[in-house]
């Protein structure tokens, strides 16, 4: 197999996988009705250095640190 379609087969199975466990955690939160979590948005808010911003302002940072740590 050769590097780009192993790099290829990665980058699928991340996506799947961040995809799986994305389903399941909103399956669970219709059942629990726990709020989502906006973690992943304050850490990337401070490894980044951004300025602090209310939870209601972070689902594009929470987004991206959700989906940007499969690949």
């Amino acid at each position: 197999m050769t590097t780009g379609k192993t790099l290829l087969y990665g980058l699928a199975a991340g996506a799947a996988g961040v995809a799986a466990m994305t389903l399941a955690e909103k399956l669970e939160q219709v059942f629990t009705k726990r709020p989502d979590s906006y973690v992943p948005a304050h850490t990337l808010e401070r490894l980044l250095g951004l300025p602090h911003k209310p939870d209601e302002e972070r689902l594009a940072l929470n987004w991206t640190m959700h989906w940007g740590r499969a690949f």
